[in-house]
């Protein structure tokens, strides 16, 4: 797990910085289109495997010309010719911001993505 040093990070301009708008917490919507966003664990042992089920079938589709025609190129691209240089690192302002954090590296989640393509959709 990464850890972030809050002293590090940059500071948020007005109002955002030490707001007193208290944030409602009470039955919250994890939801966006359907995908959960926050890591929220399933019920049960179904459920799970039927979250896994969708994910691995979203990711096939992902990857099929018909039903991801406008970006499939682009995405090809990203999985086959990254060279992990980390040369786009510094020009990532997230990354930057994040004082360097490595879950913050453009290239973090892409491998990710990537050994998920090769173990369950491979297109290539």
């Amino acid at each position: 797990m990464a850890e972030i040093d809050p002293d590090g990070l940059l500071r948020l301009p007005p109002p955002y910085e030490g707001s007193k708008v208290p944030i409602p917490l009470s039955d919250p919507d994890l939801s966006l289109d359907g995908f959960e966003t926050l890591s929220v664990p399933p019920l049960d042992k179904e459920r799970e495997e039927e979250v896994i089920a969708r994910f691995i079938q979203g990711l096939k589709r992902l990857l099929d010309g018909r039903d991801n025609w406008t970006f499939l190129m682009p995405l090809s691209f990203t999985l086959e010719y990254c060279a992990g240089c980390q040369a786009c690192s510094e020009a990532c302002p997230i990354y930057v911001s994040s004082g360097r954090c490595d879950i913050y590296r453009p290239t973090y989640r892409t491998e990710i993505l990537r050994r998920l393509v090769r173990k369950y959709a491979k297109p290539f």
